[in-house]
């Protein structure tokens, strides 16, 4: 027998609302999470949810009642209008299947001690609060309470096997289809799993399991009610990523889950989710949560061996690019029994890789093992049920199943027709995985040449302006030679030119001195000393501009000295030469003039 309701541990009770809430909730967003699991006028076996918020709660328990509703309890038909009492034996099945799955020692049932009814209603006297009602209309009568009181009239009783839970939850239901029902399983769910063991398993113990300011609950709570495990993720099995290690779920669940951030690519479901083993999904949208049930159990299949093949596959293919690297197979062989020897590794190998590029598909990996397993036989045409907990969202303001049908329509490549009353939705999944593999490999080799051929015009473009600047230097290098040569010819010219004119000077010289001794004889020796002079002021001249054009030259010279030895020698001599005709002329003119 359970023991009796008990008042929970001061320090474990902040422990849970700091788990649930954060460090606060407001107080309408509590109010908003203080509903029981109240059924509908229209529909036998569909749940009421007043406002936004707790459908984190109540769509994960209609869908556990309709399971037993549909497949599990012996009372189950595909009849859903039963009457309020086999409701209720459903609504009980659920709570106890979802605590079970817990896998814990112990199970605690959380209930509102005795005097809380009288303390919600002087309370609610007080408060103007009113709530909303499912035909969209506010309900006055409805108690209300600040969630401090709420907390202070909790009780706990603790159940030691799976008979006595049973037992405390069929004798408690009543709590849960009262006011704050919600709260009081969500509470149980969280004492009997421990608060230790959900921050082990969820991503960020911090974060909390219900947004205190706007009310919606996180991925952890939905994970932690659909399978007894508080993981923050939907994808199949553990994922590490960037060295860090993340969990999802790790086998095949009575519920699924499908959500519409997986249509914007912000997660991915796994195997495990989107095929439970009932074929009943919650539905995720952006802020609310609904459930679509079918009564066809074909639509769903048993986790099979080539299911795990491609898990585990998956497991080692971290990018999600639907193959591996042929390292990789010797572990994947042995992960999945296969065979360990080297040599027969090898064979593989070379057989699943004949092309010698280094990866192994998924593809032919299941073509080469798994060849006889092939998608189950699925019916083309049935019907599908949608719930919706929000008044205000259904039709007619009427919370009820809403009934569709589906045809499928498989092709080749997959392509799925739906018809869901009279509304047609198309999803076209034009590319296999095959195709889209081989497409890969082939834009990754498009890519390799292309980048290869940019690569070589690259280093062509390089090569070219190097050989460009390198005739632009070998131009240079040779007017630079060319500049030397001429300039080294030409002081070889001008030597040779300053020799003959120093020649000319001598017998000029002596020409003058003849001139010069004939004088007192001819007026005809007169005018050719004259005409000498004057030749020899001319040649004087022609002396002076040679000497200048001689001293720069030899300036240049010595600059070119680093260049050859052989140079300088060469204008020092023409310096020499120079200086040594200036003395002589110079010595010549004295000697005249002396005369």
């Amino acid at each position: 027998m359970a023991v009796p309701g008990t008042k929970l541990d001061p320090q474990l009770l902040q422990s849970t609302r700091k788990l649930l809430w954060g460090n606060g909730v407001k107080e309408e967003v509590f109010a908003r999470w203080s509903q029981g699991f109240v059924f509908s006028e229209h529909e036998a076996t569909a749940l009421i949810q007043h406002e936004g918020g707790p459908c984190a709660v109540i769509a994960p328990v209609q869908a556990f009642l309709l399971k037993h509703a549909l497949f599990c309890s012996e009372e189950a038909s595909e009849n859903l209008d039963v009457s309020e009492e086999l409701a209720i034996s459903f609504l009980i099945h659920g709570l106890i299947e979802m605590l079970l799955q817990l896998s814990t020692e112990r199970y605690i049932i959380v209930t509102l001690d005795k005097g809380f009814r009288t303390a919600a209603i002087s309370d609610s006297n007080g408060s103007t609060g009113s709530v909303e009602s499912e035909a969209g209309s506010t309900n006055p009568k409805r108690a209300r309470m600040d969630k401090e009181n709420f907390h202070s009239y909790l009780r706990c009783h603790e159940c030691a096997d799976a008979e006595q839970l049973k037992a405390c939850v069929k004798e408690k239901i009543s709590s849960f289809t009262s006011d704050y029902g919600v709260l009081l399983f969500l509470y149980s769910v969280v004492l009997s799993k421990g608060i230790e063991q959900i921050k082990n398993e969820v991503e960020d113990p911090n974060e909390a399991l219900i947004d205190g300011t706007y009310g919606h609950g996180s991925q952890s709570l939905i994970n932690l009610l659909l399978t007894g495990r508080a993981v923050s993720n939907v994808w199949d099995n553990d994922k590490e990523i960037s060295g860090l290690k993340m969990r999802g779920i790790q086998k095949q669940s009575y519920i699924g889950f499908l959500t519409l951030l997986e249509h914007l690519r912000y997660c991915e479901v796994g195997w495990f989710l989107k095929n439970p083993k009932c074929p009943i999904w919650l539905l995720a949208s952006e802020t609310h949560l609904t459930v679509l049930f079918s009564k066809e159990k074909g639509i769903v299949f048993p986790a099979t061996q080539e299911v795990t093949a491609k898990q585990i596959f998956q497991r080692f293919d971290h990018e999600g690019n639907g193959f591996i690297s042929t390292s990789s197979l010797a572990e994947l062989l042995q992960e999945l029994d296969l065979g360990t020897e080297k040599e027969y590794v090898d064979v593989v190998r070379n057989k699943l890789d004949s092309e010698n590029l280094g990866i192994i598909t998924l593809s032919s990996f299941m073509q080469e093992f798994y060849p006889d397993e092939g998608s189950q036989g699925c019916p083309n045409h049935f019907i599908v049920f949608h719930y919706n907990g929000l008044s205000r969202s259904c039709p007619h303001s009427k919370v009820c199943f809403q009934e569709g049908t589906i045809t499928l329509l498989v092709q080749e490549e997959y392509d799925m027709q739906i018809m869901v009353e009279k509304t047609i939705v198309i999803f076209s999944f034009s590319l296999s995985l095959s195709l889209h593999i081989y497409l890969s490999i082939y834009l990754s080799i498009y890519l390799s040449i292309y980048l290869s051929i940019y690569l070589f015009l690259y280093i062509y473009q390089f090569l070219y302006i190097y050989l460009y600047i390198y005739q632009f230097l070998y131009i240079y290098q040779s007017i630079y030679q060319f500049s030397l040569y001429l300039s080294i010819y030409l002081s070889i010219y001008l030597s040779i030119y300053l020799s003959f004119l120093y020649i000319y000077l001598s017998v000029s010289l002596y020409l003058s001195v003849s001139l010069y001794l004939s004088i007192y004889l001819s007026i005809y020796q007169f005018l050719y000393i004259y005409i000498s002079m004057f030749l020899y002021i001319y040649l004087s001249i022609s002396f002076f501009i040679s000497i200048y054009l001689c001293f720069f030259i030899s300036i240049y010279l010595s600059i070119s000295f680093f260049i050859s030895i052989y140079q300088f020698l060469y204008i020092y001599l023409c310096i020499y030469l120079s200086v040594s005709l200036y003395l002589s002329i110079y010595l010549s003119i004295y000697y005249k003039l002396n005369l």
